[in-house]
């Protein structure tokens, strides 16, 4: 540690790392953590010639094999042909009496519907509440989210598809109503143990619907 940062970066020193890192790490990894110090050296020591090091992270980056995506391609038609099979199996229109079990399924419908159209994610879309993000009424209803309560704290904004606008009037005037619990609760998605859907039984409840219709846990 006598020595200057300069000093210390050498060739050998830098293989020595590399292989270090090759040791627990993916080849990926260890190209990624060489482009880190790269950059880091670059900004600590800005006179110092670093086309070796630039030229040691690109090799690591080119020699490392991408991760490629497995399994099926699914698409957001087949995503969205789950959420409607969902609600028109079970449209309380056409049931002499809405059972709790056909409530949550025509809800896990709608959820994932509006998923096929936009992928929120699942922290927005569990806190999704009526007159404060979900806004309008009739054929113009939007969603909107502030840039507060977003991760990259940029305001999300949409329109509700036409498409959906007749199940989820459906869902605000009969099925909600048949699942909620607490009539105060404001929350869009509802649980019928009381209060707003938590966004840790979404991943679930897409899942399952997609396994048991594509055959596929998305």
């Amino acid at each position: 540690l006598g020595l200057s940062p300069n000093e210390r970066l050498t060739k050998a020193r830098i293989r020595s790392f590399s292989d270090h890192l090759a040791e627990t790490n993916i080849p990926r990894s260890v190209a990624i953590q060489m482009d880190a110090l790269y950059k880091a050296a670059r900004i600590m020591m800005p006179k110092l010639d670093l086309s070796w090091l630039k030229l040691t992270k690109a090799r690591l980056h080119s020699a490392a094999p991408l991760k490629r995506a497995s399994g099926p391609l699914v698409t957001s038609v087949q995503i969205l042909e789950v959420g409607q099979r969902l609600m028109d199996d079970h449209d309380p229109r056409t049931e002499d009496r809405l059972t709790l079990a056909q409530a949550i399924r025509y809800r896990d419908g709608l959820l994932i519907s509006l998923l096929a159209f936009l992928p929120l994610r699942r922290k927005n879309l569990a806190a999704l509440e009526i007159d404060r993000h979900l806004i309008g009424e009739g054929t113009n209803r939007f969603v909107s989210i502030p840039a507060a309560e977003t991760k990259t704290r940029t305001p999300i904004e949409f329109a509700v598809p036409e498409l959906l606008l007749p199940y989820l009037d459906v869902y605000l005037e009969i099925v909600r109503l048949r699942i909620l619990n607490d009539p105060k609760c404001k929350a869009l998605w509802v649980s019928p143990r009381g209060g707003a859907l938590r966004d840790g039984a979404i991943g679930a409840i897409v899942s399952r619907h997609t396994a048991a219709v594509l055959g596929i846990r998305l």
